[in-house]
């Protein structure tokens, strides 16, 4: 079976776009890795602490597992310190699979998640 990462500049991202499909590959008995690359922190409406929280009981609900980084919310940047961090998620999960949003997705930190992924694998 393969080590697959799912990548989401915001908690939730990784569910809205493909929860169906991680849950197959969860049951199909693939190592299924979420990486939230922000805490998606401030929105108008929840909290950090209750954001987390959902963010657990979703990936538990998939049967995958979760893990942060601390980019920020709306400033995700395509720097060197971002393509490092995601580097060492990558080796660390050994991941064989990655999925990124869409290249030309209109939010300005999907696109950037896109790029730092694609130059730090």
């Amino acid at each position: 079976m393969a080590n697959i990462l799912v990548v989401g500049p915001h908690p939730d991202d990784q569910e809205l776009g493909m929860g169906g499909a991680i849950a197959r590959l969860v049951g199909d008995g693939h190592d299924v890795l979420l990486l939230d690359m922000t805490s998606g922190e401030p929105t108008p409406y929840g909290d950090p602490e209750t954001r987390k929280k959902e963010a657990a009981a979703a990936a538990k609900i998939l049967g995958a597992r979760r893990t942060a980084l601390d980019l920020p919310n709306r400033w995700v940047q395509h720097t060197i310190d971002a393509r490092k961090q995601v580097a060492a998620v990558i080796r660390e999960h050994q991941s064989q699979i990655l999925f990124v949003p869409f290249f030309e997705d209109a939010h300005p930190d999907h696109r950037a998640v896109t790029r730092i992924v694609e130059d730090a694998r």
